[in-house]
């Protein structure tokens, strides 16, 4: 097991070393100018070519990125061009909002997704496994910002259950919070929920056509047992290296609900520094959800490899 989280380990710090140098290139391509920003519109050439030497844009690519990328290391994610304040102080501000969505979109989707994919697995033909697999797709075929728009004007302005935005610490007041998160995580989690359930289905009716399952039952245990014990843990192991992978769908799909809902998060964040043509808080932002997708997959193969040992042992 040593020797498996070590190869993971290797490998997600070489994918950060890459997706640092990809999040830095981009910006670089897109169009407009810090300097310019910095400035102002009726700025001077000279005093523009005196920010650009301030902020080493003048230096080659490479030499930018080292200089970027050793202060990253030592925590400094750089300076708002807008605010003046430090970009790692702007993140963990928004830390808290976009967590919480990010946790309540993964309740709601598993909420959701564990049932309907046992019913589609376990009453196959039946009503109800008709029913979930018309749900599944329908949630995949719905877009998230007309999702969003939808649960917002129906129980947001016309039936007046739900606050249409804003964000409430859950550690003030949880009754608020939950309140205020409900629909977001709703419309966060319908199409990851779509493709848990798929998939835990899938995997379940692979599960059950295997000798031990019939072994199982011929000892004579009961069927909870046999269900609970040899299928659903073993089914559980696709499904958890999908739920890592839709980690990059709920960051995607966070951008656009944030601002649907007005929720004071990272998603938002980077929008606003795209408007403002904020380039370190864009590029701190995005390095630093690249680290937590990266990070969090490496704790999904860990567990993947604990779910399923012959993982590890090929390896």
């Amino acid at each position: 097991m040593l020797a498996f989280a070590f190869q993971r380990i290797l490998q997600a710090m070489l994918l950060l070393i890459v997706a640092s140098m990809v999040v830095f290139l981009l910006l670089r391509l897109i169009p407009g100018d810090p300097a310019g920003t910095l400035a102002g519109p009726n700025a001077r050439p000279e005093q523009l070519e005196a920010i650009r030497d301030e902020l080493g844009l003048n230096e080659p690519l490479p030499i930018q990125y080292g200089i970027w990328i050793s202060r990253v290391v030592q925590g400094d994610l750089g300076t708002s061009l807008i605010s003046g304040y430090p970009v790692k102080d702007i993140i963990s501000q928004r830390i808290p909002a976009s967590g919480a969505l990010a946790l309540g979109g993964i309740i709601v989707a598993l909420v959701i997704a564990v049932p309907v994919g046992l019913v589609s697995a376990l009453w196959r033909g039946s009503r109800l496994a008709k029913i979930a697999s018309a749900y599944t797709a329908m949630a995949l075929a719905i877009p998230t910002f007309w999702l969003g728009f939808l649960l917002l004007l129906l129980f947001g302005l016309r039936l007046d259950w739900f606050p249409m935005s804003g964000y409430v610490s859950v550690l003030e007041q949880p009754v608020k919070a939950i309140r205020h998160l409900l629909l977001p995580s709703v419309t966060l989690a319908v199409g990851i929920s779509a493709v848990l359930a798929r998939m835990l289905g899938t995997s379940m009716l692979e599960v059950l056509d295997h000798d031990y399952v019939r072994t199982a039952r011929a000892k004579g245990l009961r069927e909870r047992a046999v269900i609970g014990r040899h299928v659903f843990r073993n089914a559980l192991v696709p499904v958890v290296t999908v739920l890592g992978i839709q980690i990059g769908n709920l960051v995607g799909g966070a951008v656009v609900t944030e601002a649907i809902f007005q929720w004071p998060g990272l998603g938002q964040l980077i929008l606003q520094g795209i408007n403002n043509r904020d380039y370190s808080v864009v590029q701190g932002t995005m390095l630093f959800l690249v680290s937590v997708f990266v990070i969090v997959n490496l704790l999904v193969d860990l567990t993947y490899g604990f779910l399923d040992p012959r993982i590890r042992y090929d390896r």
